[in-house]
């Protein structure tokens, strides 16, 4: 009876090694923009967080965002789908919300995001919608590593558009520079990124941030176990 036990925990062991994976991560801003919004008032702010990849297909992710002013923890739920090896996609809901923060509504979003691997820079389209605060958004982004031999860095580009009734347009357009290093054991990646916010945008709605840079270091550790 112990020996059947046993041998049915170690595979339970076993399979939970081998199915399920965990990454962590943490963003150290000088202030954080998001789609055309700074939400840190202009001030550093730290973004750790915990993704849990459960197989190949399902994930998790616990984001918070934190400095003096702002609080704010996004819950994340998805679904990944590979039909070919040309593209694959997301499925998912992000919930998020602002705790201490007064006046503060939490909102659900669904979105897809769709990811390409076979075009140059492997393109992502992504799609929501919040269904609290009625409003869409859509952002095609890319990236390119270039200098590969030498001294390789990732360029990163994306466009993203804003909509709610009565109004669509750009919110933010970035232009990005991230290097890759292993620290220790740790994934620090360093980058510079432009965020270009519209006038149009901004006139549309005056909470938007200007434009300017964003000096931002990731540092993460873990990842899939195999």
């Amino acid at each position: 009876m112990f020996k059947s036990i046993l041998v049915s925990s170690l595979i339970f062991v076993s399979f939970i090694h081998a199915e399920i994976g965990l990454e962590y991560y943490t963003g150290i801003q000088d202030h954080y923009i998001w789609r055309g919004y700074d939400l840190s008032s202009d001030k550093p702010m730290v973004t750790p967080g915990i993704t849990l990849g459960l197989g190949d297909n399902i994930w998790f992710d616990i984001w918070t965002g934190l400095n003096q002013d702002y609080k704010e923890l996004d819950l994340t739920a998805a679904y990944y789908l590979e039909p070919n090896d040309n593209f694959g996609a997301d499925l998912g809901l992000v919930v998020y919300t602002y705790p201490g923060m007064d006046g503060a509504e939490a909102s659900y979003e669904p979105f897809i995001t769709i990811y390409s691997y076979s075009l140059p820079a492997e393109p992502q389209l992504l799609v929501g919608y919040d269904l609290t605060l009625e409003t869409y958004y859509i952002e095609l982004a890319a990236s390119k590593a270039i200098l590969e031999d030498a001294f390789p860095i990732n360029l990163q580009a994306s466009a993203g558009i804003y909509g709610w009734e009565g109004y669509a347009g750009i919110s933010n357009l970035q232009f990005a520079v991230a290097k890759d290093f292993e620290v220790i054991g740790l994934g620090v990646t360093p980058s510079i990124a432009y965020h270009f916010i519209p006038q149009g945008f901004r006139d549309e709605d005056m909470t938007a941030a200007p434009s300017g840079l964003v000096f931002e270091i990731n540092i993460s550790a873990g990842g899939s176990e195999e």
